[in-house]
């Protein structure tokens, strides 16, 4: 195979790989659409069930809730996918500034994503790993599985903390939240009520129920969210990607130029040698 035929066939390689990184880019794109819709909605669910546990904590201060904290366990909420750059990496990053800098006691982790669990897999600290969702569709399963393996390690029926570790996708930086014990930071600022609220269960009960509904609509929001940050940084990380195949074939068009002028010239140079009459051979 001549040089510029090789040259082309690397082209025509990359070029193809281009169109695959672009579809990669676009369906990335179109998730965080969706995404955008859904967390909107999600963040005003949680809103509402904050404002309903305030009220009911102000009305009942016996029952807010204390962390009586003896360990921690970490949700650390990564990628089922690449081409995300360095976001499992940035999670961890996180993990060891918090337990270098907070005095947590001891700490377990539960690692969610097929690429994060790479990272983790030989971590003494790891409990639990778990598949994570690709698409906002799959996030119902994931959380159902997550919240079913989080009662069998009977970890929301203890005083210990959970804490997930997270991407926001607004500030695009790595989030520590504490999700349960629930409504603690709500309840450090309550004032009594002249008027007690009016509901129609006993209030533990009542607190028991915001506190289911509220764990899954908090999930669901910052599954959500690290989706979107997923998404934002997978379409970084492939224009990026795509940058640099538009440079390699553009240097690779020239070339391919400069071989095929360098033929041309080889061929026209033999014609006129072809052309040329014996006599001038023979001088």
């Amino acid at each position: 195979m001549s040089q510029r035929r090789q040259l082309d066939y690397h082209r025509h390689q990359l070029l193809e790989i281009r169109d695959i990184m672009n579809s990669m880019k676009n369906l990335a794109y179109l998730e965080t659409r969706k995404l955008a819709r859904y967390l909107s909605s999600q963040q005003q669910a949680v809103s509402m069930i904050e404002q309903a546990a305030t009220d009911l904590l102000h009305t009942h201060p016996e029952l807010h809730p204390r962390v009586e904290q003896a360990s921690t366990s970490v949700i650390l909420l990564g990628s089922e996918r690449g081409f995300c750059g360095d976001f499992n990496e940035a999670l961890l990053k996180k993990l060891d500034q918090y337990t270098a800098q907070t005095d947590t006691g001891p700490v377990t982790l539960i690692a969610i994503g097929g690429k994060l669990q790479q990272f983790v897999e030989n971590d003494s600290r790891l409990i639990l790993s778990l598949r994570g969702a690709s698409v906002a569709e799959e996030a119902i399963d994931v959380l159902n599985n997550l919240m079913e393996q989080l009662t069998a390690l009977q970890l929301l029926h203890k005083s210990d903390q959970i804490n997930i570790l997270y991407h926001a996708p607004a500030s695009n930086q790595v989030i520590m939240q504490s999700i349960f014990p629930p409504f603690v930071e709500l309840s450090q600022t309550y004032k009594a009520y002249a008027i007690p609220a009016s509901i129609n269960l006993a209030p533990d009960t009542l607190l028991k129920e915001l506190t289911h509904h509220y764990l899954f609509s908090l999930l669901y929001e910052i599954s959500y969210a690290s989706l979107m940050a997923e998404n934002n940084q997978r379409i970084d990380h492939l224009q990026s990607a795509l940058r640099r195949i538009d440079e390699k074939t553009g240097d690779l068009k020239r070339k391919i130029n400069a071989v095929w002028q360098e033929e041309i010239i080889e061929e026209i140079e033999i014609i006129l040698l072809n052309t040329m009459p014996a006599s001038n051979h023979r001088k």
